[in-house]
């Protein structure tokens, strides 16, 4: 199966050097199915841990990283707009600076979004406080057209750190 996807994460001053570094490892290690692309947009100036994790992460002989140095921080919309005007292939995998990645779900997800000729997919997710030993909650979207229509009425039905997504829908 081919990896024509980019994975896009955006971090700013105050996240945690250790989620962070949990989340690359989650996403660039742990992983099936190895991503060729993966964009850092950093939010400003970072703290000298958050660079720390992301220079380690750059210059393990297995690992790209591209990263994309905002001048100061916009918000998350801004960084990712940036972030995906950067990004080289045209489906785009999300994640946040805190999250971390099953190890199937890009196969899972990327063999599905291509198979069935989708524009958008998401997954459910398994929420955790602290220790990823602790769950404390799943949160399930749906998953079909009327139920998506009438969630949508009460709130957003996509988990946006799970979405997989095709650039030119955006």
């Amino acid at each position: 199966m081919d990896n024509n996807f980019s994975l896009l994460i955006s971090i700013y001053l105050k996240e945690k050097a250790e989620y962070l570094d949990r989340v690359l490892k989650s996403a660039l290690q742990e992983q099936i199915l190895i991503l060729k692309e993966r964009l850092i947009v950093e939010g400003g100036s970072l703290t000298k841990k958050l660079y720390e994790v992301i220079h380690h992460y750059k210059n393990r002989n297995s690992t790209f990283i591209k990263t994309v140095a905002l001048k100061e921080n916009k918000g998350l919309g801004e960084a990712l707009k940036i972030g995906l005007k950067a990004t080289l292939f045209e489906v785009v995998a999300r994640m946040d600076s805190d999250d971390i990645s099953l190890p199937d779900r890009f196969i899972k997800q990327y063999s599905f979004f291509m198979n069935n000729n989708y524009d958008v997919v998401w997954t459910n997710i398994i929420e955790l406080e602290k220790d990823e030993n602790n769950i404390i909650g799943l949160k399930k979207v749906p998953e079909n057209g009327q139920d998506i229509l009438k969630y949508s009425k009460l709130r957003s039905f996509i988990n946006r750190m799970t979405v997989m997504f095709k650039k030119r829908q955006f």
